[in-house]
């Protein structure tokens, strides 16, 4: 493939050289300023949980906004017919806090989230992972045998084929 164009001059390739340079300090500047606070919001998720006593982890939002497509028409079967639009949709770290029966990680999309990491969800993706790590730890509740029944009055009923 032939160009028709003529060769670029040395003054102009460094123009274009220093215009790069202006554009990738522009750029490291600006991700300075957002990784201060992107920092502090990811050091308040991570510091949640067992080691400072804490038995609810909560979402801390990372103050960032991702593109992701959206079904505007969910309720059709066929794939080829579903219509999709681009939305922006916060994020969110979190950090996944499993039980001992839980194993090490939580598989999704066939990509591991380990155990007291924290990770940057979308809100969609955020709430999978705590029903997820939710649902974990009610199995974990299930084997080891707790009461969920302690504050409620024992009952003492008793079936008979005796008719009144």
């Amino acid at each position: 493939m032939a160009f028709n164009k003529e060769p670029t001059s040395a003054s102009e390739v460094e123009a274009l050289k220093a215009q790069i340079a202006e554009l990738n300090r522009q750029i490291a500047e600006k991700d300075g300023k957002l990784s201060a606070a992107d920092e502090a919001a990811r050091l308040a998720a991570e510091s949640q949980g067992v080691p400072f006593m804490q038995s609810v982890i909560v979402e801390v939002p990372t103050g960032r906004k991702v593109k992701v497509q959206h079904a505007v028409n969910p309720w059709v079967r066929k794939s080829d017919l579903l219509k999709f639009e681009e939305i922006e949709v916060p994020t969110y770290y979190y950090k996944i806090d499993l039980p001992p029966s839980g194993g090490v990680d939580l598989k999704i999309n066939g990509e591991s989230k380990y155990h007291g990491v924290t990770y940057e969800f979308t809100l969609d993706e955020l709430r999978t992972v705590k029903d997820m790590v939710a649902r974990s730890w009610g199995h974990e509740a299930n084997i080891k045998g707790s009461n969920e029944n302690i504050f409620r009055r024992p009952q003492n009923r008793v079936l008979s084929a005796k008719a009144h």
